[in-house]
């Protein structure tokens, strides 16, 4: 297997592509429901319980697609993103989680958390914190 570059990365939403994107996160996960009952012969057993995605996006903060502002941001916290897509490399080959064919990660999205940083000797960032509403669309390509 090819090793990937994130250099060729990119984040969508409804909105479109959002510029000046550094780094993004995802988290999948699943909560461990504690089965263990008398006869578990002094062994813990769990079962699978719910399901869930969240991460963060990065960026630097572009005056041409300001990340907040009302009405013309995409990442006001309370807002939800009808489609988030993230995307690994925007270059063939793209096989790091998925291939051209099958398509990105994607899903709706609830904005919870939106900040910015400043330093006297870097670039403005922002953060944001998402997660997901309902199932991840997580296209897989036959093997």
């Amino acid at each position: 297997m090819a090793r990937v570059a994130g250099k060729n990365g990119q984040v969508t939403t409804d909105d479109g592509v959002i510029l000046a994107v550094k780094s993004w996160t995802l988290d999948i996960d699943c909560d461990a429901l504690d089965a263990t009952g008398m006869d578990s012969l002094g062994q813990r057993t769990y079962i699978a319980g719910l399901k869930g995605w969240k991460g963060t996006i990065e960026g630097n903060w572009d005056s041409a697609d300001d990340p907040y502002v009302v009405g013309t941001g995409h990442f006001v916290p309370g807002s939800v993103l009808a489609t988030l897509t993230l995307h690994t490399s925007t270059v063939t080959p793209n096989i790091q989680f998925y291939t051209l064919s099958a398509g990105p990660p994607a899903g709706s999205a609830l904005v919870t958390r939106f900040s910015a940083t400043t330093v006297v000797d870097g670039e403005v960032t922002w953060t944001v914190e998402f997660i997901g509403c309902g199932e991840l669309t997580w296209p897989v390509a036959a093997v």
